[in-house]
């Protein structure tokens, strides 16, 4: 069912209703994080993969409740930097091993109305946003990104004809737009959507973790995924996909190293287990409207993430989050309660197996401090952290003690340098 026939439907429907309006709220998003072969979430998952346009508001920022103006941007923040404007104290002094990226809450009515939603995020806290909130904690003058608390007062327009702030149409946020929800009105600012970045910390209900160049998936209790794909980019930017399928509780299920290797080989073109191209974008396309998007929102978020899912190198598990899995991480009340509420997230898990773990410490080992930290990417940190950990198992390997030496110190200084790309 396309957004076009559902509004019709939802004219058709409260044309012959009550006065009661009718209000549905649809939501997608990414969490994204990086594991090492012992499963485990890293620090260090706070760097942006796109910038977001200039009038997109950072940490802290909210509306006037009295005027319902914008504040106004505070002392020398500059919203270009990386880090949104959060004080490197918060940095420094929180676990970030995941990234909210971009949630979109999409809105639809059969007429205007006020509508307030409360995004929760216990173990975080919402770090960008656009339209502005009215309120938000934690703030700038707090020392931890914890106990996440943002609430937006807005308008549901019944008008198809807004003025929204302009955008490259090249920019990653434009895609969000192409979506025939409602406009959003909150003070003088107006959007088709509600959207939302933050930093925050926990351990996905997915459970991913490798010995040698095998990966075993198990699923935490009442969390298991609806749909699970592991994907391999080369470095030319060539994706391929396959999809894992018998995950849940008590259910591991394994992918060989002769699996993956398969699913590395890129120049191997006849593999009916292996999608590309078409195929790989369609399939998840298809899962995104089952987990309750309109085809419209899926592809709006496809296209928002395709770089990151499809182009970025790297080996990497897509999964959709169970309803269970989103609620406990990241609640939502909307108030006036909507007819529907639809929330489809995905988990995006960077892998890092055993053999590539011992890879890059052989590297560091041999080039020392000529090694490129820019070489690992966007995730250079929470790379070297993970393998700083086991040049750590490593050295204690047969009950022996780690004494601190110069590659501990050379480990510092890496991921310092990487900290600050």
């Amino acid at each position: 069912m396309n957004t076009l026939n559902y509004l019709i439907g939802l004219f058709l429907l409260t044309g012959v209703s009550s006065a009661q309006a009718r209000l549905d709220v649809h939501e997608w998003g990414t969490f994204t994080s990086l594991v090492g072969s012992n499963g485990k979430t890293q620090h260090g998952m706070y760097h942006e993969d796109e910038k977001l346009p200039d009038f997109v508001h950072n940490f802290g920022e909210i509306l006037s409740p009295r005027q319902s103006n914008f504040l106004g941007r505070s002392g020398d923040c500059d919203p270009r930097r990386d880090k949104g404007c959060i004080p490197e104290r918060m940095i420094t002094n929180s676990f970030v091993s995941q990234k909210m990226e971009t949630p979109v809450v999409y809105f639809y009515s059969d007429r205007q109305q006020p509508v307030t939603i409360n995004v929760r995020f216990p173990n975080g806290a919402v770090t960008q946003s656009y339209p502005a909130p009215v309120s938000t904690s934690p703030t700038p003058n707090d020392e931890k990104l914890i106990n996440g608390n943002t609430t937006y007062q807005i308008e549901v327009l019944d008008s198809k004809n807004a003025k929204l702030p302009e955008v490259d149409p090249t920019n990653i946020y434009s895609h969000a737009r192409n979506v025939q929800s409602n406009f959003v009105r909150a003070g003088s600012e107006i959007e088709k959507f509600i959207f939302y970045r933050g930093l925050g910390h926990y351990q996905p209900r997915l459970n991913i973790h490798s010995i040698g160049l095998d990966l075993a998936f198990l699923a935490d209790k009442g969390f298991e995924p609806q749909i699970t794909f592991l994907v391999d980019v080369n470095s030319q930017g060539h994706a391929q996909m396959i999809r894992v399928r018998g995950i849940g509780h008590n259910k591991e299920v394994t992918v060989s190293g002769e699996i993956i290797r398969q699913l590395k080989n890129h120049d191997l073109r006849e593999n009916k287990h292996v999608m590309n191209g078409e195929q790989m974008n369609a399939t998840l396309l298809q899962a995104l409207i089952g987990a309750g998007l309109y085809q419209d929102e899926a592809q709006a978020m496809l296209d928002t993430w395709s770089h990151g899912y499809f182009k970025t190198p790297g080996l990497r598990v897509l999964y959709i989050l169970s309803r269970s899995e989103v609620e406990q991480v990241l609640p939502l009340t909307v108030s006036p309660r909507p007819d529907n509420l639809n929330r489809a997230f995905i988990g995006r898990i960077e892998v890092l197996r055993q053999d590539e773990e011992l890879r890059i410490l052989k590297d560091i080992e041999s080039q020392c401090e000529n090694f490129k930290v820019e070489s690992l990417g966007r995730f250079a940190e929470p790379i070297l952290r993970r393998v700083y950990e086991v040049y750590k198992e490593v050295a204690t390997a047969g009950g022996g003690t780690h004494i601190p030496g110069k590659t501990d110190k050379l480990f510092v200084d890496l991921i310092a340098k990487a900290a600050a790309m």
